[in-house]
C-alpha cells in the first residue's frame, strides 16, 4: 500500500504497508459543500456506511458559508436537486437567511441518515492498492486518523483528493494561466431584511493558501472605505466564492470545441443550461472560440443546454475516486457554465448512484453499465430529455433593466435572412450564423458593406469577418478610427461596443495593415481624453476604473499580438509599440486608481504582462497561445 500526498503542490508517494485503518466506511465524501453534503445524504439513504469530512465548520460550503443563496440558471430535477429542496424547505422554517438556515438543515437530512459527519477535519493523504483508491489520511481534532473506504467521493471543489493521487489536470485559461475573479459576498440589511451581496474581488489560485488568505484579507480591507452603504454590512461571509479552479483531465471532457461542432456525448448524465458565465472585462485575453462567441458576435450572455457525460467525474488513471464538484472533466469554457447550484445536486446524484451500482456490484466505478446508470437517473428526473432546450435569451432583466422576456434562438440557415438582423443593434444571431455558413454567405454579405445605413454596413463587415472573409477589413478599420463606441444590445449583460468588435475581428483576420492605427491607442497618452471614454450614467467614475478606454486598449493588444504571430515581419513593430506603451506606470495611470490587489488593478497590469509574453515566445520562435 502507498500513501500519496501533495508536497510543495507536487503529488508523491511512499510505502506505508502496514497501515492498520482507524475505521472503515462503504464511501468517504471529502468536502461536503452544495455537491457533497447532498452526495453524502444519499449514499446514506441507501443504507451504507458513509463519512464525511469537511474542512470547515459546517455543511453546505459555498451555498451556507458562502452565502450564495441561489444561482440564477441551471435546470431542477432528481433525487439530488429534491434533497436540496427538502432542505431549504426546512430552512425557511428559521428566523434566519436561508444559507445560515442550510446549515442547520443539511447536517440534520445527515445525520438523520446514519452518515458520520467530522467538521474541521480535511485529507491530508490517499491510501492506494496500485491504481485504485483505498482510504484517506486525515487531519482532524483529534489528530491525524486514517479511515479505510471502497468508494471516495472527492468533493472539495478544488480536486484536493484527486491531485493528491496524482489525478491530471488543468488549471486556468492558455494565455496567462489565470482563473476568473472570486467573490467577496457579505451579509448585510436590506430594507430591515437580512441579505447578501456578490462583490468581485480579485484573481488568486485557490489552490494555494497563503494566496487564497492574502486574496481574503485585501479584499475586505479595501470594500469598506469604498462603498457608502458598507456600514450596513453585518458580517462578511467566511468562505469566498471561488468561480474557478483546477479542473480534472477525465475519462470523457466537456469540452466547447465539441459543443459548438454539434460533437456530444453518448453516455449523458444530465443536462446543464447556463450561459458561458464570464466574470472579468479581460476578455481579450480568452480562447478564440470564447472571443468569437462573446466579443466577435456579442452573444456572450445567451444560454444554451448541454449534455454533460457522467464520466466527467471519473479520472483517467485512478479507480475507486470520483470527483463529484465542480472540478470535475470541463475545459474553461464549459466549466463557467456547469458550475450551478442545480449542477452540483445533479452531479452528487450521479456520483451517488455510480459508486451505488459499484458498491452493490463490487465492481470499479468506470466498469459499472451505463444503461443501468441512466435508467436510473432518467426516473428520477436527473436526466430528462426535455431538459435538451438548445440556444435561448434568457433571464430576469433585459440589457435595459426592463423584464426579459425568455425566447428560444434558431440560427439563420439562409444567407438572404441575414440582412434584416444586421441593420439593427440587435446582429449577433446574424454574425454567428454567418460564422456557422461559412462562405456561402459572402456573396450576400459583400452587397451589404455598400448600404447606406451604417448599422448594416459595419454589422455585415463583422459577419464576413465571423465566416473567415477579409472583404469588409476596410469598414473595419473605419469603424476603429472612428472610436465606434456605439453599444450593441443582444445580451442582457456583458454587451460589447463596435469598436473593440471591429478590433477583435481585425486582430482575427491578422490584418497587418491596422499596426499603426492600434498603436495608437496604447501608445498615445491623450486618447483618454476622447469624449467617448468619458464618465457617464453607464459608466460612472466609481471604482476608479476606465471600462471602455480599457476595453479598447485590451482589444488592440490582443490583435497586435494575433497580427504578429500570423506575419513575422510586423514583430519588431508591435514590439516597439509594446515597449512604448508599457514603458513606465502612466498607462496604468490613466486605466485605474484601484489598488494593486483589485481585479481591475489585475487587467491593467496583465496587459504589460502578455505584451511581454508575446515578445519573449516571439525572440524565441513561438506564436503567442490564446
Amino acid at each position: 500500500m502507498k500513501l500519496a500526498y501533495l508536497y510543495e503542490k507536487n503529488a508523491c508517494t511512499r510505502d506505508v504497508a502496514d497501515t492498520v485503518f482507524d475505521g472503515s466506511f462503504d464511501a468517504i465524501v471529502c468536502g461536503l459543500g452544495t455537491a457533497g453534503s447532498i452526495a453524502a445524504a444519499l449514499l446514506a439513504e441507501k443504507g451504507y456506511r458513509v463519512l464525511g469530512l469537511e474542512a470547515f465548520n459546517c455543511v453546505g460550503g459555498i451555498s451556507s458559508a458562502g452565502g450564495i443563496e441561489i444561482h440564477y440558471f441551471g435546470l431542477p430535477g432528481g433525487r439530488g436537486h429534491a434533497l436540496a429542496v427538502e432542505a431549504d424547505k426546512m430552512a425557511a422554517e428559521y428566523p434566519m437567511p436561508l444559507a445560515d438556515g442550510r446549515r442547520i438543515t443539511l447536517e440534520k437530512l445527515l445525520l438523520e441518515r446514519g452518515a458520520t459527519v467530522c467538521y474541521n477535519s480535511a485529507a491530508v493523504g490517499v491510501y492506494m492498492e496500485k491504481d485504485r483508491v483505498v482510504g484517506v489520511r486525515a487531519a482532524t481534532p483529534e489528530g491525524v486518523r486514517s479511515y479505510g473506504c471502497r468508494v471516495l467521493l472527492d468533493c472539495t471543489a478544488e480536486g484536493h483528493v484527486a491531485r493528491m493521487a496524482g489525478c491530471d489536470g488543468y488549471f486556468g485559461r492558455t494565455s496567462d494561466g489565470q482563473a476568473q475573479p472570486f467573490t467577496s459576498v457579505v451579509s448585510m440589511t436590506f430594507g430591515g431584511k437580512v441579505g447578501y451581496i456578490n462583490l468581485d474581488t480579485g484573481r488568486v489560485d485557490p489552490r494555494d493558501g497563503q494566496a487564497m488568505s492574502a486574496a481574503i484579507i485585501d479584499g475586505r480591507a479595501t470594500q469598506r472605505p469604498e462603498y457608502p452603504w458598507m456600514h450596513k454590512v453585518i458580517r462578511p461571509m467566511p468562505l469566498p466564492g471561488i468561480r474557478e479552479g483546477w479542473r480534472l483531465d477525465a475519462m470523457e471532457m466537456l469540452t466547447a470545441e465539441d459543443f459548438f461542432a454539434g460533437r456530444y456525448t453518448a453516455e449523458p448524465g444530465y443536462y446543464s443550461y447556463s450561459d458561458i458565465d464570464k466574470h472579468g472585462e479581460d476578455v481579450a485575453f480568452e480562447s478564440e472560440l470564447r472571443g468569437d462567441w462573446k466579443v466577435g458576435a456579442n452573444v456572450g450572455a445567451w444560454n444554451f443546454s448541454v449534455p454533460v457525460p457522467w464520466k466527467v467525474i471519473l479520472p483517467k488513471r485512478v479507480d475507486g475516486l470520483a470527483v463529484v464538484c465542480r472540478a470535475v472533466g470541463v475545459d474553461r469554457e464549459m466549466a463557467s457554465c456547469v458550475r450551478m447550484l442545480p449542477d452540483m445536486y445533479k452531479l452528487a446524484e450521479i456520483g451517488a448512484e455510480a459508486a451505488d451500482i459499484a458498491l452493490s456490484r463490487d465492481i470499479p466505478l468506470r466498469e459499472i453499465p451505463y444503461g443501468e446508470l441512466s435508467a436510473r437517473l432518467t426516473a428520477s428526473g436527473c436526466l430528462d430529455p426535455a431538459h435538451d432546450r438548445g440556444v435561448w435569451i434568457d433571464g430576469k432583466a433585459d440589457f435595459d433593466g426592463k423584464p426579459l422576456q425568455p425566447r428560444k434562438i434558431e440560427w439563420i440557415t439562409e444567407p438572404e435572412a441575414l440582412a434584416e438582423p444586421l441593420a439593427t443593434l440587435c446582429p449577433g444571431i446574424a454574425i454567428w450564423s454567418a460564422k456557422k455558413m461559412g462562405y456561402t454567405c459572402v456573396p450576400v454579405l459583400r452587397k451589404l458593406l455598400a448600404s447606406a445605413d451604417e448599422n448594416t454596413r459595419k454589422h455585415a463587415a463583422f459577419a464576413l469577418a465571423a465566416a473567415g472573409s477579409r472583404e469588409g477589413l476596410s469598414i473595419l478599420r473605419e469603424t476603429v478610427w472612428e472610436r465606434d463606441a456605439v453599444m450593441l444590445q443582444d445580451c442582457r449583460k456583458y454587451n460589447q461596443h463596435r469598436g473593440p468588435m471591429a478590433i477583435y475581428h481585425l486582430g482575427r483576420l491578422a490584418d497587418a495593415e491596422s499596426v499603426e492605427l492600434l498603436g495608437g491607442i496604447l501608445t498615445d497618452p491623450c486618447e483618454v481624453e476622447r469624449e467617448i471614454y468619458a464618465p457617464s450614467d453607464r459608466y460612472p467614475a466609481v471604482r476608479g476604473f476606465r471600462v471602455l478606454y480599457f476595453h479598447f486598449m485590451a482589444q488592440s493588444v490582443a490583435a497586435l499580438v494575433r497580427i504578429g504571430n500570423v506575419h513575422e515581419s510586423e514583430r519588431g513593430r508591435i514590439a516597439e509599440i509594446f515597449r512604448t506603451a508599457f514603458a513606465d506606470g502612466t498607462y496604468a495611470a490613466r486605466l485605474t486608481n484601484r489598488p494593486p490587489c483589485s481585479a481591475e488593478a489585475n487587467y491593467v497590469r496583465n496587459l504589460k504582462n502578455i505584451a511581454e509574453k508575446a515578445i519573449q515566445g516571439w525572440s524565441d520562435g513561438k506564436e503567442f497561445a490564446f
